[in-house]
């Protein structure tokens, strides 16, 4: 077992580490983590975090599946089961995030405000929208690393 120091000293240096890449580290995060959550936004009433916990959820299923199957030394095939749960559930995620942005099309292809419950009406980001939001957080990111 390691003693006290050398952990404390670890995490200092990983500390350190990650300082001094701190903006390497946020644009690949954000690069990562971006698209994700694009695709796990279904509509505006359904807040984004719900989607990241049953992603989450997912993944810590088939992760926890095969622990269990290293720890009772099971059969590997059982893995199959979670894997395809998490499978079907990024499917039907992504399938209703299609379906309620095509709902939301007019016929003229602009996107429909919705009402928001304290009175604000809130659009969907377009593609112009999208491309203005990322260039407004890359300055942002910008900004930050100077």
């Amino acid at each position: 077992m390691k003693d006290g120091r050398s952990i404390i000293l670890s995490l200092a240096i990983a500390a350190l580490f990650a300082y001094l890449l701190r903006g390497f580290l946020g644009k690949v995060s954000s690069f990562f983590f971006v698209p994700i959550d694009n695709l796990l936004f279904i509509s505006g009433s359904i807040p984004p975090v719900l989607m990241w916990m049953v992603f989450g959820l997912l993944i810590g299923l088939v992760f926890g599946s095969f622990v269990s199957i290293k720890k009772y030394k099971l059969d590997y095939k059982l893995l199959i089961y979670p894997i395809l749960t998490l499978l079907l559930g990024v499917g039907l995620i992504i399938l209703a995030s299609f379906v309620v942005e095509k709902s939301k099309k007019k016929s003229d292809g602009k996107v429909t405000g919705e009402v928001v419950p304290d009175g604000r009406n809130q659009k969907d980001l377009s593609s112009t929208n999208r491309t203005k939001l990322n260039e407004i957080l890359n300055k942002a990111i910008q900004a930050a690393e100077n």
